[in-house]
Order: structure tokens, then C-alpha cells, then sequence
């Protein structure tokens, strides 16, 4: 019989989806940024203008899984501490 999930569980695992994604994302940004700068040869690999619009569109998904990743992790961190019970 398996153990019955709880609602920590789900955090956890939001948590590090939210990590891995943020990873992904922040990659991004940092790759169509040289290239809109035009350095390390990323400029070959995308466009100006692909770099642009990659680049602007990944604004509001780092701020949400920035938000997300970084209040589930305070929660952990205050109940690791005995603030929040």
C-alpha cells in the first residue's frame, strides 16, 4: 500500500519543477541576450530581431517562476527554522 501524498509533497515537487524550468528560462534569456549584444558568436545563431523577441518574451516567465520558486522555497526554509509550524 503506498503512502498517502500530502500537500508538502506537491510543494516539493512544484518547487523543483519550477527550479529546472527557471534554469531553462534564465538560459534563454542569457543566450538571446549576447546575441542581441553580439557576443560569443550568438549573433549567428539568432537574429536581432529573434533575439528580441525571445528575449522580451521570456520577461513574465521568469518573474512567475522566479515568485513561485522563490516563496516555496522561503516557506521551507521558515518551517525548517521553527518560524511557521
Amino acid at each position: 500500500m503506498m503512502a498517502r501524498r500530502t500537500f508538502h509533497w506537491y510543494l516539493h515537487k512544484v518547487n523543483r519543477i519550477s527550479g529546472y524550468l527557471l534554469f531553462v528560462v534564465i538560459a534563454l534569456m542569457i543566450v538571446s541576450g549576447l546575441a542581441t549584444a553580439g557576443r560569443h558568436g550568438f549573433d549567428r545563431v539568432l537574429s536581432l530581431e529573434e533575439a528580441m523577441k525571445l528575449h522580451t518574451a521570456m520577461r513574465w516567465p521568469v518573474i512567475g517562476l522566479f515568485l513561485i520558486h522563490a516563496s516555496v522555497s522561503w516557506y521551507f526554509s521558515f518551517r525548517r527554522w521553527g518560524w511557521i509550524k
